[in-house]
């Protein structure tokens, strides 16, 4: 099943503010999942630009798969996004365009309380282990700002136009007028000389 995800004024509710809020509710997904589709619209992309730092976002889609994992709690997210920015060549300072897509993959889970440890122990992490799923708020995931997070990580962070190369400035020839150093040993001879 594939459904159209509509903004923050749209079938999916308001109850998160982000620039690109998708939310779902994650408690009536079918067991075999559905997809949903992503658009960001004009007022959107000029609010991510501000956000992810770049000149312009030009275009920005994504398709969205949630499905629940058997009869737990987690839900899997998996997805494709495909992004046009218009960022600053890094050497040139031009506008580029750039395109970025990327695949991503979160588990999501009731959100967990912080657990009270009696008697002050320390609680022990294990850093091999996996990474604790994403928390459902509300019941709810928030496709589009799961999307956003993942385009951030992709961006390259130093654009540069084709053809652009650093070029460092030329070394600067300095000269430095320092005291001519007299020799202890000649000073003496000069002395014994007197």
């Amino acid at each position: 099943m594939t459904e159209t995800t509509t903004g923050p004024n749209g079938d999916a509710g308001d109850d998160v503010v982000s620039e690109f809020s998708r939310p779902i509710d994650a408690l009536s997904l079918p067991g075999t999942g559905r997809t949903h589709v992503l658009d960001a619209n004009d007022d959107e992309r000029a609010a991510l630009a501000k956000r992810l730092d770049v000149l312009d976002v030009l275009s920005l889609t994504a398709k969205v798969k949630a499905t629940p994992v058997g009869r737990s709690p987690l839900v899997r997210v998996e997805g494709h996004f495909d992004a046009t920015l218009l960022q600053t060549c890094s050497v040139t300072l031009a506008p580029i365009e750039a395109t970025v897509s990327d695949d991503f993959a979160l588990t999501y889970g009731p959100a967990v309380e912080e657990e009270i440890v009696p008697g002050g122990k320390e609680i022990q992490l294990h850093m091999e282990e996996d990474d604790p799923p994403e928390p459902i708020v509300g019941g709810r995931i928030d496709l589009g700002e799961a999307v956003i997070e993942h385009l951030s990580l992709a961006i390259d962070p130093f654009p540069r136009a084709p053809g652009a190369r650093f070029q460092p400035m030329a070394e600067l020839d300095i000269e430095v007028n320092e005291p001519e150093r007299t020799n202890p040993f000649a000073v003496l001879a000069d002395l014994k000389k007197k």
